[in-house]
């Protein structure tokens, strides 16, 4: 029984988080998550079993004026372009449900343990990493052998622009089986990598089998985010940043380093220089993903960030030509083809006008803001820290607020933290 529950929470959180496309099936796997969220949510909630706080309600809300704004700014607009407020509408209806299910799935899983929501959250990065590691070693399958990769990619079709062999990138932007491309696809194994980390106390703790396995699941998603851009690394400086001061301060706290500690370290930092030297350069040193990677850190470096990747960052921002166009937007404009940028905060205040942009933006951070200062431990604080800073750093390059996959994964703690805490209070009556 325990092995069917973490199935399917496994698949849950897995499909959900990812958003599959199979190529014979309308629907993507997070739209069928949603609706089956739906249906058992609701379930749950006629049964009484479970207590919806108002604080979660009230910060839903605020996605939901969003998402009734931006629909009233289209219609404003006169545009027959809805790629904008399609994207907002899925957030409501396909991110907040899985999260919601995520959220009620893994508290009822360990009901009867303490700090449920803790071990809820917990869990949540377990199944994201042993997930992301599958769909890399598709990644990795479909690099050694293009044969795969077509099949794969037949199958598996995805949106972006490095879709096509006529792509410049295509050849060593390898997505395997992910509907993301490129820096997208980067993002989502960057965290797994740090979700794992997270979780790392539970995944060495069991079989010397086990332990291999993770291992392995590292290196695995280490070469996925090799092929498939820069964007990641982002992601896993700051992880680096927030949980080396984390420990730091947790040092000075109790002014003392245990020797499991130690060990730790040691051993990741030997994970980390392993990978580097002995298995992604020698695989992908005729591959010019390695290429571009270090030439672009070479030139952000020499040029002190005017050129590379961060110089074509600075020179996207820019504020809309009229004050009709700054206070109210045109939604149109969020197609990447009406302005010439990339950058998330740019396309949005470009989309909806400065008011859709602070509530937009304010969902987020009020939502955060309302973790940070509830009873959670240090840890957990620190790991939701380190997901909503580097949403917001990667905002600058994309808007990955408004990418289904992302905005699951920082919306799974908003739903165990602020929307359902109140079923562990009832589940103890049971």
């Amino acid at each position: 029984m325990r092995i069917l529950k973490d199935g399917l929470a496994f698949l849950i959180v897995g499909f959900a988080t990812s958003t599959l496309t199979i190529s014979f099936l309308p629907l993507h796997s997070a739209r069928i998550i949603s609706v089956l969220a739906i249906f058992i949510v609701l379930i749950i909630l006629c049964e009484a079993k479970v207590l919806i706080r108002i604080k979660g309600l009230t910060i839903y809300s605020i996605l939901l004026f969003f998402v009734l704004y931006s629909g009233f700014s289209t219609v404003l607009s006169n545009s027959a372009d809805l790629v904008f407020f399609k994207k907002s509408i899925s957030l409501l209806i396909d991110g907040v449900p899985c999260s919601i299910l995520i959220a009620v799935v893994l508290i009822y899983k360990n009901k009867l343990n303490d700090f449920p929501q803790d071990r809820a959250f917990y869990d949540f990065c377990t199944y994201y990493f042993w997930f992301s590691v599958l769909i890399s070693i598709t990644v990795l399958i479909s690099f050694l052998n293009p044969d795969f990769r077509t099949i794969a990619e037949g199958l598996f079709p995805a949106q972006g622009n490095i879709t096509d062999s006529s792509h410049p990138d295509y050849l060593y932007r390898v997505r395997g089986i992910l509907p993301a491309t490129g820096a997208s696809a980067s993002v989502y194994f960057a965290f797994g990598i740090v979700l794992g980390l997270i979780e790392t106390e539970r995944l060495v703790g069991g079989s010397f089998f086990k332990s291999l396995t993770m291992v392995f699941g590292f290196f695995s998603l280490i070469f996925a985010l090799t092929l498939n851009g820069r964007s990641g690394f982002v992601v896993l400086l700051i992880g680096v940043i927030i949980f080396s001061l984390n420990f730091i301060y947790k040092v000075l706290a109790n002014y003392r380093i245990s020797i499991k500690t130690v060990f730790r370290a040691l051993a990741l930092l030997l994970v980390v220089v392993s990978t580097i030297a002995f298995l992604v350069y020698p695989l992908f040193g005729d591959s010019k993903a390695i290429d571009r990677l270090t030439e672009d850190v070479g030139l952000i470096i020499s040029s002190g960030g005017s050129k590379g990747t961060t110089g074509a960052l600075m020179e996207m921002y820019f504020l809309p030509s009229s004050s009709a166009e700054f206070l109210f937007g045109d939604v149109s404009t969020f197609n990447s083809n009406r302005i010439p940028s990339d950058a998330g905060y740019v396309r949005v205040l470009h989309a909806i006008g400065i008011l859709g942009f602070i509530i937009f933006y304010l969902f987020w951070f009020s939502s955060y803001l309302i973790i940070f200062i509830s009873k959670i431990s240090a840890r957990v604080k620190a790991s939701c820290f380190f997901l909503i800073v580097a949403m917001f750093v990667l905002e600058l390059k994309e808007p990955f607020f408004l990418y289904l996959y992302s905005s699951i994964i920082i919306m799974v703690p908003i739903s165990i933290y602020c929307l359902s805490p109140r079923i562990e209070s009832r589940m103890r009556n049971e």
